[in-house]
């Protein structure tokens, strides 16, 4: 499987715990896209579990990502933190990231953002919308 793409699937954090579960034990390694968009109930806890799932080099061949959270589900500091270290620290290869939040998030986040991808030397566009 080379594109997932889970478009207003709802999954939650519960769903994304599931999936990230999956990404760990290896099932997707060959993965190079994945969309979540419109991921209504999606917040902190389940993007800290697909950045754990990252970190232990359960997507090693990402390419492309976007996280889309809406319909109340709130992606803070935390969340957008988790995920984007991991991305720093085991995707070399990521050429575009696209984060959206509903949640209240000021202008500094894109900033750290596109520095921490700086940092690991990254070329990934990023694409944020807050």
């Amino acid at each position: 499987l080379r594109k997932l793409d889970l478009v207003n699937v709802g999954m939650g954090d519960e769903g994304m715990a599931a999936l990230a579960s999956a990404f760990r034990g290896g099932f997707m390694e060959r993965l190079m896209t994945l969309r979540l968009s419109h991921s209504s109930g999606l917040g902190d806890i389940g993007i800290i579990a697909l950045a754990q799932a990252i970190d232990t080099r359960g997507l090693p061949w990402l390419h492309d990502l976007e996280i889309d959270v809406v319909k109340g589900a709130r992606m803070t500091f935390l969340g957008f933190g988790a995920i984007t270290h991991a991305l720093v620290k085991d995707c070399p290869q990521l050429r575009s990231l696209c984060l959206r939040s509903n949640g209240k998030i000021d202008g500094q986040l894109q900033a750290m953002v596109e520095g921490m991808l700086r940092v690991g030397k990254q070329k990934a566009q990023v694409v944020m919308c807050l």
